[in-house]
């Protein structure tokens, strides 16, 4: 009776990982058709530019896959390691991660750097352009979050603590957060150990920086509940989870072009630091 049961409990987490592998592989396919199906007004990019050592070696289509891939298998992986001792539903879980990263896909698109798109200057057409492709990153996201979160089953059953209102608090650590992200990055500009197009355009490479910062903050404050239970809870949010996906959302760029992968792994690294 107890080897049927262990079996039973064995087949169904094989099957609810294939499910999940699954996943992980339709929404990184969702991904590349998203991106190339949504209208980029303004320009297309020309993949026959990129010369990353990957690109030339396998080509853009296979490189840009096995991004996605990881990119979306890191999100599986925390949802499903992290989610196991939270005390929110699957549901609600889902909805975090997908704002969360979400959120992340589409501001961190709009990072001001004109070189690296089919544009020559900065303005109106680079922006939408860069919103389509984060769009074209955060819808699957949003639909792999809530697909994944409501999958695997949790390791707890004990109803949602009372959340304690901590407005003054949690507005104080956005802003910790912003002013943090600023800082750095600022030095990091003007010192030169990140290169950014701060000369060309100085106003919107600011602000970028300043709101991305309030992205991170919020991103914080979005998925801390799901960790709860966590002791080491604020390591698990900023590191594990939002940090290496960040990190390499960054190296996309130097995984396609030639010369740059270490410099988007440290400007990315210090970010999380």
């Amino acid at each position: 009776m107890n080897v049927s049961i262990k079996g039973y409990i064995s087949m169904g987490n094989v099957k609810r990982n294939i499910v999940n592998i699954m996943s992980v592989l339709g929404a990184s396919i969702f991904a590349i058709l998203v991106h190339a199906l949504l209208p980029s007004p303004g320009a297309a990019m020309n993949v026959s530019e990129f010369d990353g050592v990957l690109v030339k070696l396998v080509g853009f289509p296979i490189v840009a896959s096995g991004y996605f891939i990881v990119l979306y298998l890191h999100i599986w992986l925390v949802i499903k390691y992290f989610m196991r001792n939270s005390t929110l539903s699957n549901r609600e879980i889902g909805i975090r991660y997908g704002i969360a990263f979400g959120l992340m896909y589409l501001v961190g698109m709009q990072e001001v750097v004109v070189s690296a798109s089919p544009f020559d200057t900065y303005g109106y057409e680079f922006v939408v352009y860069q919103l389509f492709m984060g769009l074209g990153d955060a819808i699957p996201v949003l639909i792999l979050c809530l697909l994944v979160s409501c999958i695997n089953k949790k390791g707890v059953t004990s109803e949602k603590a009372p959340i304690k209102n901590k407005t003054k608090h949690n507005i104080i650590m956005v802003f910790v957060v912003a002013i943090t992200f600023f800082v750095q990055r600022t030095l990091g500009y003007v010192l030169g150990y990140i290169d950014s197009e701060i000369d060309k355009y100085p106003v919107p490479v600011l602000i970028w920086t300043l709101l991305f910062g309030f992205v991170l903050g919020g991103m914080y404050l979005i998925i801390k509940p799901i960790y709860s239970n966590n002791t080491k809870k604020i390591m698990q949010v900023v590191v594990w989870s939002i940090g290496v996906n960040w990190i390499w959302f960054n190296c996309f760029m130097g995984l396609i072009i030639d010369g740059i992968f270490v410099k988007m792994l440290i400007r990315s690294v210090v970010d999380v630091m």
